[in-house]
């Protein structure tokens, strides 16, 4: 979701909007050339480094070590999946950056549509299904022991990312080059823009985070009043750290879109646009290190393969 600029055909205006990608910055600030743009190019090219790198490290350690193929570390598996493909959708953004205009056409735009979004909806989403499994683990462990296993995990995952891809449908139809090439996205009016808006505010932000509270709050209540041997609470306190970060990064944005469909925010400065439009991306290189350091059993694999005995 990021910064993006919605530019509308029918009155020939360019209004902002926050949410979604800031695949279409360089609409922004078209003066934006030469060596400001290498800058550009080479920061994102290094974030983008840094997440393929750490991501796909979580990916093999998972698909290495069977005994990583738990429940949990399934889902942590599938955020750093689609954290993997959001970097690779950050270079085809540098790209764009570096050529001034979408290169790779218009087919090629709506896919990278179409992954950028399900990727931003599957990010809450696995945190919602980590938290409710979580719920499920402590209030019924005898029904998560013989329902929720890890063959269970990878048909919930495939669902939760048909979910989200569903839920992305409306960006991939109007997504598309516009006259400076650019991939953007074209709503027939200011109304669709809006809803939009409020959709993927109430879908992607407001409702998971409101379910993740209530599993946490009602699983750390339980933790806290009864025994519960079959419930890691690192594994609480990992999860609530997650989302933790997932809202700091995410709020700013969602409450810049909001005021982007009410008031001008012209007045900020383009710097504050880039930096904003960066954040989603740090998440996807912050992730690999929170998993490495707050989850034990990815920290016991990462001292076996980089420590010496």
């Amino acid at each position: 979701m990021d910064i993006f600029i919605i530019e509308d055909d029918y009155n020939e205006t360019t209004n902002l909007s926050l949410l979604d990608y800031p695949y279409n910055f360089t609409e922004v600030d078209e003066v934006l050339i030469g060596n400001e743009n290498s800058k550009l190019f080479i920061l994102y090219l290094v974030v983008c480094a840094l997440g393929l790198i750490g991501n796909s490290l979580i990916i093999y350690v998972v698909l290495r070590y069977r005994q990583m193929r738990t429940t949990s570390n399934i889902y942590v598996f599938n955020l750093a999946l689609g954290d993997l493909f959001y970097m690779l959708c950050l270079l085809l953004f540098a790209l764009e950056i570096a050529y001034t205009g979408w290169p790779l056409g218009v087919h090629m735009c709506k896919v990278f549509w179409a992954v950028s979004t399900t990727v931003a909806f599957s990010s809450i989403y696995f945190l919602t299904t980590m938290s409710v499994c979580i719920c499920i683990q402590v209030h019924f462990p005898i029904f998560y022991s013989k329902r929720l296993g890890p063959k269970a995990a990878v048909g919930i995952s495939i669902c939760v990312w048909l979910i989200c891809l569903l839920l992305g449908i409306p960006i991939y139809i109007f997504s598309g080059l516009n006259i400076t090439e650019s991939c953007k996205i074209n709503w027939p009016d200011s109304f669709s823009s809006i809803t939009f808006t409020a959709y993927q505010l109430v879908l992607a932000f407001g409702v998971p985070l409101i379910i993740i509270c209530i599993c946490l709050i009602l699983t750390v209540f339980t933790t806290r009043c009864s025994a519960h041997k079959g419930v890691d609470k690192t594994n609480i306190i990992f999860l609530a750290l997650l989302t933790l970060v997932f809202v700091i990064i995410w709020l700013p944005i969602y409450v810049l879109e909001m005021m982007a469909v009410t008031t001008n925010l012209m007045v900020f400065s383009e710097e504050v646009y880039y930096i904003i439009s960066l954040l989603p991306y740090l998440k996807c290189c912050i992730y690999p290190i929170m998993y490495g350091t707050l989850s034990t059993s990815f920290r016991e694999i990462f001292r076996s393969m980089f420590c010496c005995k």
